[in-house]
């Protein structure tokens, strides 16, 4: 769910008088946790009432990469990549990870992945 979609559902909930209730402080919890790499400095304008957004700036943990936005361009992302989905899902991972939204473990597992690859030691049922 994007933060939109929890924007819209805390608006709605608190337009109804419903601030105090679970879901409400669900939706804003989940808000403040996608957001908290979120940095920089936005330039609205106004017109006739109405806000709109020309530019942002200062972001520290971005995503967008110039030579990412062209096929033939990309460091990451080749014409061949396009067969493949995991290799095209790495290149947002790997973008994930240089922005500092994502961390991986040194052994390329993710956190909490068992390093040596053994069975669990979870008891049985």
């Amino acid at each position: 769910m994007s933060t939109r979609h929890l924007s819209d559902l805390v608006s709605d909930q608190i337009y109804d008088g419903r601030f105090f209730d679970p879901t409400t402080k669900a939706a804003i919890v989940a808000i403040q946790e996608l957001t908290k790499t979120a940095s920089g400095e936005v330039t609205i304008g106004a017109y006739k009432g109405n806000l709109f957004f020309l530019k942002l700036t200062g972001v520290k943990a971005t995503l967008y990469n110039e030579a990412d936005s062209s096929m033939e361009a990309s460091d990451g992302l080749n014409p061949v990549s396009s067969q493949g989905y995991a290799e095209v899902q790495s290149v947002e991972a790997r973008s994930l990870a240089a922005a500092g939204q994502i961390s991986m473990h040194p052994t390329g597992k993710r956190e909490g992945d068992e390093a040596s690859g053994s069975p669990s030691k979870r008891p049985r049922k």
